[in-house]
């Protein structure tokens, strides 16, 4: 059976420290069921056990201090000033995790911003210094390149450049890609 100690007899023990304020403290956590209504307030609010933990832990702390303060004329009822107490202690962590959780968003959501943003200056670039070195093969073989590293095939290609037929795209490609490679550039460096 679990015993009942006053709120008169709590505040004695606390503001006596040493071993009575150890016994108001093991009091509190085990027997005054005081720490499971405010598991509840943290679970209730998506507060996990370990929130739970800190939460109880810090209300204590702050109803010893408030009552060694000699503030404890003000507490009517003991446990509803620690229930509250722990309360404005969760909402307050609470509003931390939420907070964090925001910067920590607009922080993703900034780098994803910008990421999209340096690739896109880095496509401009690449198509711009593609464009430079393709303009040296001439004309024909910037078109042709450009059609067959987008997806198109030597149908399609032959069809757009106006050539009598595929294989005259193919061997163009063939001729272009041989003079790229004498410039000293792969296909996997110009591709688009």
């Amino acid at each position: 059976m679990k015993r009942s100690i006053s709120d008169v007899e709590l505040i004695r023990m606390i503001k006596s420290g040493g071993k009575l304020l150890d016994s108001a403290i093991r009091y509190i956590y085990s027997e005054s069921g005081w720490t499971i209504l405010v598991k509840k307030i943290v679970r209730n609010k998506s507060g996990s056990e370990q929130d739970a933990k800190d939460v109880i832990q810090e209300g204590l702390v702050i109803l010893i201090i408030e009552i060694n303060k000699d503030r404890d004329e003000e507490i009517k009822n003991l446990k509803a000033y620690f229930i509250g107490v722990c309360r404005n202690v969760w909402l307050n962590m609470f509003r931390r995790k939420l907070k964090g959780r925001e910067i920590i968003d607009k922080n993703i959501v900034l780098d994803e911003k910008i990421e999209y943003i340096e690739e896109g200056i880095f496509q401009r670039e690449l198509s711009e210094n593609l464009d430079a070195l393709l303009n040296q093969l001439g004309r024909k073989c910037k078109e042709v390149l450009k059609l067959w590293s987008t997806g198109y095939n030597h149908e399609e290609i032959a069809k757009i450049v106006n050539y009598d037929n595929a294989n005259v795209s193919k061997k163009t490609k063939s001729l272009c890609i041989k003079k790229l490679k004498q410039m000293g550039l792969r296909p996997e460096d110009w591709k688009y």
